[in-house]
Order: structure tokens, then sequence, then C-alpha cells
């Protein structure tokens, strides 16, 4: 009867149901789609390489990549969080402690009775505590879950980061371009003007 109120009164906690998008739930009509109603290109798994073909683009992309600070700081926080998860999921194994010492005594030839140099050595092993820690109320599945979603979400942050990154050098590097553009076609412009003038 104990047993029974005991397992009755554990706390469970309830399944996370994901809230409803505040988007559309298909893609547009127009939008391109294979024979099988599948979107063409999903942007989410589109590599920036694929999407930016021009050559000098995607080298100022990976300078950008690879000296950015902020993305540096984002992958930083991702081992860290995928180590503390690592430690999370340690505390579901059962706990060992064990202690090993060893000690080593030189004593001369001159203060040995037997007028030898002697060497000792003492080594010691032991195994203090062993400790496991039943999961009756979900309380180290619940921090262990936490930990994983926490890491999930840092990891996606840092994505996050990336692609920041890659549409701000994209933006300045077409913006750059047009405004070459723009330049040569005002030169055209006043040479035509200047021809016209003449």
């Amino acid at each position: 009867l104990t047993v029974a109120m005991l397992l009755a009164a554990c706390a469970q906690t309830p399944d996370f149901q994901r809230p409803a998008a505040p988007i559309p739930d298909s893609w547009p009509k127009n939008w391109p789609t294979s024979s099988d109603g599948e979107a063409v290109r999903d942007a989410a798994k589109t590599h920036w390489r694929a999407f930016f073909t021009d050559p000098q683009l995607q080298a100022l992309i990976e300078l950008a990549l690879d000296n950015n600070r902020d993305l540096r700081i984002a992958a930083a926080r991702v081992l860290e969080a995928r180590a503390q998860y690592g430690v999370v999921r340690a505390d579901e194994l059962p706990t060992i402690s064990a202690l090993g010492m060893g000690n080593s005594t030189r004593t001369p030839a001159d203060l040995n009775s037997s007028g030898a140099a002697t060497t000792s050595s003492r080594f010691d092993a032991s195994l203090s505590t062993v400790s496991y820690e039943f999961d009756f109320w979900g309380r180290l599945a619940n921090l262990s879950e936490s930990a994983r979603l926490s890491y999930l979400a840092t990891e996606e942050a840092r994505k996050a980061v990336q692609i920041s990154l890659v549409a701000a050098v994209a933006s300045g590097y077409l913006a750059l371009v047009a405004d070459a553009e723009l330049l040569d076609l005002t030169r055209q412009t006043l040479t035509t003007r200047e021809e016209s003038l003449r």
C-alpha cells in the first residue's frame, strides 16, 4: 500500500506540446514544387555556396566566417552547452569515488644500517563510496532533457549568427557591385553628354 501511494504521488512532467507557429502550413500556390509536391529548394538545408556562386563573394564570405569574433563566441557557447549536457547526463549514472596514492622514499647509504642506499615504495588504492540516485520523480531526466534542449537552442543560435553574417557580407558586396555599375553608367553618361556638347 505504501509503495502504491508513493508511486501515485510521483510527479510526472507533461510532454512538451509545440505551440502553433504563426506561419502558413503550406507553401504559396506559385512556389515551385517537384512532381511529388515537395518544395524544390529547402532554404534551411541550402548551403550558402550553392546560393552565392560568385567566386569573389564566396572568398569574402569565407574570410568573414573565419575571422568573425561573434561567430567564434557562438561556436564556443555551443561547445559549452554540449559539455554541460554531458555533465548533466553523467548524473544519471552511478557515482564511484576512488582514491589512489603512491609514495616513494629513498634512504641514503650513510643513514642506512646496511650501508647501502635503499628505495622503498608504497601504493594505496581505496574505493570509498558508490552511489546511485533512483530517478522516481523524473528530476534527472528533466534536467537532462533541459540541457539537451539548451544545447540544441545554442546550436541553432550559432547557425542564426552564421546566416546573419553571410547575409550581411552578401548584402554589402551586392551594394558595392551595384554602386560600381552605377558609377560606370554615370561615367558613360558623362562621356555621352560631353560628346553631345561638342
